[in-house]
């Protein structure tokens, strides 16, 4: 059978059309002629590659890697949303690995989708839809503008979504990735399933992820309080986030003492204010597993909570929100979520700890183990009340 096209890295054939072809002809076959892909830096979770040919870079969490290689790599109805805060790299993947599978890609935001006029939008998302089925790639950016749940929607978008959920569903060929900044319960349920787009979690960059895109682009180190990528490029950038406050790690002395918990559900009642157990976990567990801030309102945490068990991440709920964000909980797998007052109606036992010293409860000494940590690590914090240093520490407001 004779091959209309063959895709190489190097000498190795990754893949022909049609599928288990045998004959390559110097005239009737398209040869594409794929960039050397060298993985630059790696850790535990995370890994940065480089298209040697083109100089791409992308630093991502494996976990992203592996669903969009195995996307792209087939190329045969992969259908994907990426989710997450901004400046995370979701728009960006499908332009690196488009070039790093040989798909050609084809991207579309609102500003070219949709229209004014009477089923020019449905007419423009088919003919989108349509470079797809003929094996190539389609980025969705900004999807949740579009693809918004029909409850929330006026009649005329209705037939937007309609369209949608039709031409996703009878998807065969190509890629589909669609991206979004909102919380993915904005979009209607039914695109989030059953054949259509697999939900996939782009969380924040960790510190060593954000430390080793700058070293590697050439840039200036990220500042203390750089939350993802497009900080790094341009520091002015400070998006801040409406997901989660991602706690850089810190270089503490040793611990005197011990978390007796890695997941579940539990509350830490510890000094004074709330920031006296945010530090003693954040604290405890740095260096060792991201360390998440949940403290700005939404509408729902479905996806937050599913990206933190997702990762295994420590998430301290401030009690501002406290209240919502159990409205949303099960029993986590991986995660440990710690509120600092319990909620009524919600099974929260103390979070276990123990000093080493004294043999003792670490809430007895909680307030003063704290204030003596940071008074180490900030010592420009340090002040007569112990409370007022750890509530200054924790803020960086000193």
């Amino acid at each position: 059978m004779l091959c209309t096209r063959v895709v190489r890295r190097g000498s190795q054939v990754v893949k022909t059309a049609p599928e288990g072809c045998l004959y390559a002809h110097p005239h009737y076959t398209e040869t594409v002629d794929l960039p050397s892909v060298r993985i630059v830096a790696e850790g535990s979770d995370w890994r940065a590659e480089l298209l040697e040919e083109t100089g791409d870079l992308y630093v991502q969490y494996k976990k992203v890697f592996n669903e969009l290689d195995m996307c792209f790599s087939r190329a045969r109805g992969c259908k994907l949303l990426l989710y997450g805060p901004p400046g995370t790299g979701k728009s960006y993947a499908a332009r690196f690995f488009s070039k790093k599978w040989g798909v050609k890609l084809h991207v579309f935001g609102p500003g070219a989708l949709l229209s004014k006029y009477l089923g020019e939008t449905e007419e423009n998302i088919r003919r989108a839809l349509d470079l797809a089925r003929r094996g190539d790639a389609v980025l969705l950016d900004e999807f949740e503008i579009f693809a918004m749940a029909r409850e929330r929607v006026s009649e005329l978008k209705l037939a937007t979504v309609q369209v949608l959920l039709t031409e996703l569903q009878e998807l065969d060929n190509g890629v589909v990735i669609a991206t979004t900044n909102a919380d993915p319960s904005l979009i209607d349920p039914a695109l989030r399933r059953g054949g259509r787009l697999k939900p996939v979690a782009v969380p924040l960059p960790t510190r060593e992820m954000l430390e080793t895109y700058a070293k590697l682009k050439g840039l200036n180190p990220p500042t203390e309080g750089a939350q993802n990528f497009v900080e790094i490029e341009d520091p002015r950038e400070t998006y801040g986030t409406e997901w989660y406050y991602l706690l850089p790690p810190l270089k503490v002395p040793r611990l005197e003492y011990t978390i007796e918990a890695s997941r579940g559900i539990y509350r830490a009642t510890w000094g004074d204010v709330q920031e006296v157990p945010l530090s003693l976990l954040w604290f405890y567990f740095s260096g060792r597993r991201q360390v998440w801030w949940l403290r700005k309102p939404r509408s729902d945490y479905t996806y937050v909570v599913d990206m933190a068990d997702s990762y295994g991440a420590v998430v301290f709920v401030d009690s501002l929100i406290a209240h919502e964000v159990v409205k949303f909980l099960r029993p986590p797998k991986n995660a440990l979520f710690v509120f600092y007052m319990s909620v009524p109606g919600v099974h929260m036992p103390p979070l276990p700890a123990t000093m080493h010293t004294y043999a003792a409860p670490l809430e007895t000494y909680a307030t003063s183990v704290a204030a003596s940590i940071w008074a180490q690590l900030r010592p420009k914090c340090r002040s007569a009340n112990n409370t007022e240093t750890v509530v200054k520490a924790v803020w960086s407001s000193c």
